[in-house]
């Protein structure tokens, strides 16, 4: 899954800012070195819709390079 794409499904990096409480160069970063995994989680339990597009579907799962939370 590429973690650009979620980001922008999620409302862009802005709006994943606001919602996850970090900065929006925070979740630009994110697009360069994958979602922490809790991250991944929450905006799963929260927007499971999200996940079944068709846009994320076709790509290489996305826990492969997710990094955990520092």
């Amino acid at each position: 899954m590429d973690a650009t794409k979620l980001i922008d499904l999620l409302g862009g990096t802005t709006k994943v800012a606001e919602i996850c409480d970090v900065t929006p160069g925070a979740v630009s970063q994110w697009k360069n070195n994958g979602i922490p995994k809790p991250w991944l989680r929450f905006f799963e339990s929260q927007h499971p819709e999200v996940f079944n597009l068709p846009e994320l579907k076709d790509t290489p799962p996305y826990t492969e390079t997710t990094q955990e939370a520092a």
